[in-house]
């Protein structure tokens, strides 16, 4: 297992981060899909009221994004709490915090994603999520 600076991801003294949210942060794709057979998913994080999948959201991990997307227990409607130190404001959905930082191909995916799997219409399409994109306001 890796080290980080805080200890190690076997012993679980990552901070008050679990293995999960940290391998996440990371960006390390293997080990998420090693961690979500055991760890539960949509644990929140006690310093900033963030899942991991609010996490990768967040910080435009597209990889993690859809490996966390396909587990069966994945809860993509959960909203960020209230946490000791908060990047997001409280209460934002993973996808709102994707299309906040302007991540478009996370969007799209968790748009299109939802389409397909929960058989649901989604609140919007992919090409209104595309029209909506600040950076394509010109085009209009």
């Amino acid at each position: 297992y890796p080290l980080c600076a805080f200890g190690s991801l076997e012993s679980g003294h990552v901070a008050s981060r679990s293995p999960l949210h940290y391998a996440t942060g990371m960006d390390k794709v293997i080990l998420v899909k090693r961690l979500i057979q055991t760890d539960n998913p949509n644990q929140y994080h006690p310093e900033t009221g963030e899942t991991p999948l609010h996490l990768a959201c967040r910080l435009g991990r597209l990889a993690i994004v859809k490996t966390l997307r396909r587990h069966p227990q994945i809860q993509i409607n959960l909203p960020t709490l209230v946490g000791t130190r908060i990047p997001c404001k409280p209460g934002v959905i993973a996808l709102d915090l994707a299309k906040e930082k302007g991540f478009w191909e996370i969007v799209k995916f968790l748009v299109n994603y939802k389409m397909k799997k929960d058989k649901s219409p989604p609140t919007q399409t992919a090409k209104e999520v595309e029209y909506d994109r600040p950076d394509r306001a010109n085009a209009r």
